[in-house]
């Protein structure tokens, strides 16, 4: 089976001649692609989840600074007043937000990040897909599985537009 796709119809149609979601997709298109095992693939995915799972937390615990002095402790500052209950967005959106500014910080201090796409948006899936995942009492296997639907989205993307911010300017990475 050829599991390609360009846009999103094609997607949504090989997930329903399948059965499958998007993440099953996309996992089955990457062992196709690379000839790796699902195992393989499932640690590498695994290993990155944990990354961003590191990177979202270190900025609310400790106040990290950029190594030019201008990006820092805005992470622990939003989660301190989120952790108030005054948030006019409410709670859950502003978890999402303080944990992917804390990624931010952390790519900015030069720590350990997963581009996803890019350096530049490295917060913004970290912070829904944890956040979402916490609400909704998601496994780490779901939380996998929204990776590789994530990844699934990026390509369509990629393959029919730009992720680059140099190409298509700061939102086309997010």
């Amino acid at each position: 089976m050829e599991y390609r796709f360009r846009n999103g119809k094609e997607l949504v149609n090989l997930c329903n001649e399948n059965k499958k979601n998007m993440g099953q997709i996309m996992l089955l298109r990457e062992m196709e692609i690379s000839r790796r095992s699902r195992d393989d693939i499932l640690r590498e995915m695994k290993e990155k989840l944990e990354i961003m799972k590191a990177g979202a937390e270190k900025g609310l615990e400790s106040r990290i600074r950029s190594v030019g002095g201008l990006i820092g402790g805005q992470a622990r500052k939003l989660d301190a007043w989120n952790n108030l209950g005054k948030s006019i967005s409410g709670t859950g959106m502003n978890k999402a937000v303080s944990r992917a500014l804390s990624v931010m910080e952390v790519n900015a201090s030069m720590g350990h990040i997963v581009a996803a796409p890019t350096a530049g948006s490295c917060g913004i899936l970290p912070g829904v897909l944890i956040s979402v995942g916490e609400r909704l009492g998601s496994t780490e296997d779901q939380e996998i599985e929204g990776l590789f639907a994530a990844a699934a989205i990026g390509l369509i993307v990629t393959q029919n537009a730009t992720v680059s911010g140099a190409e298509g300017g700061c939102q086309a990475e997010t």
